[in-house]
């Protein structure tokens, strides 16, 4: 699925994600990468976070990441993906706000 990366509010940047590393199997890089997608999509297979995302393996333009949404449907239906994974999404992929990139779940 296509989407576009969209500017955050900066609350999951500022985070205690410490436990998280015991349940993604790596320690994130606080903070997401929000994707604003054309379509809803159901997570499958999917591990809680903070008691409200639901996080489901996946690749961000061929990076492992995992890819959350709240209750297991994007969130409150502005069809937003947040994006968690162990490195700086936007450094790595050297995507900015705007940019088409390539969610995919496993």
């Amino acid at each position: 699925m296509k989407g576009r990366v969209r500017k955050g509010s900066g609350i999951d940047s500022g985070r205690d994600w410490s436990g998280i590393e015991e349940i993604l199997g790596y320690r994130p890089y606080p903070g997401t990468l929000n994707v604003k997608v054309e379509h809803r999509i159901k997570l499958e297979d999917t591990v809680k976070l903070f008691d409200y995302f639901d996080c489901a393996p996946g690749e961000i333009n061929g990076q492992p990441c995992h890819i959350c949404g709240k209750y297991g449907i994007t969130f409150k239906g502005k069809r937003a993906l947040f994006i968690v994974a162990p490195v700086k999404l936007r450094e790595v992929l050297a995507i900015e706000d705007g940019d088409t990139v390539e969610v995919v779940t496993k």
